[in-house]
């Protein structure tokens, strides 16, 4: 299913109307034309409607994710987040690396989302602290 499509699945399954996507600086004629495949969208544009919808990415473009798509998907996401890929020797002799997103913003969603699953998967083990800690500090708010 298309971009587009998707859109248009998740913004009906939601009870969403084209218009409320004015609330994100989107108009009812630019949503009417991506659902309908006439305007193609940027990714940062499939983010921020992604996050409107409150779906992941993922459930958007629907693209799975391969060998020969991945380092295609990865430049997208590291020209709109900054990424810093570490290369890590272990002592066994391999080689790990680790991505890292330099966008305080999406730092602090990652952070919330991952208290998020915490709590749902196990809402008597998390530690509350840390929902104290990410709401109290002074940097700018998700």
């Amino acid at each position: 299913m298309s971009v587009g499509k998707n859109i248009k699945k998740y913004r009906k399954a939601k009870h969403i109307s084209q218009k409320e996507f004015e609330k994100i600086g989107i108009s009812q004629g630019f949503i009417s034309m991506l659902e309908s495949e006439k305007s193609p969208a940027s990714f940062e544009l499939i983010m921020k409607i992604a996050e409107f919808l409150e779906v992941s990415l993922l459930d958007l473009i629907d693209i799975p994710i391969t060998d020969s798509n991945f380092l295609t998907i990865l430049k997208s996401i590291d020209e709109a987040f900054n990424l810093d890929i570490l290369e890590v020797k272990r002592s066994n002799g391999t080689t790990r690396y680790g991505i890292f997103i330099n966008n305080d913003v999406i730092q602090k969603k990652l952070q919330l989302y991952k208290l998020m699953k915490e709590l749902k998967e196990s809402p008597n083990s998390l530690d509350k602290t840390l929902f104290a800690d990410m709401f109290n500090s002074s940097e700018e708010s998700i």
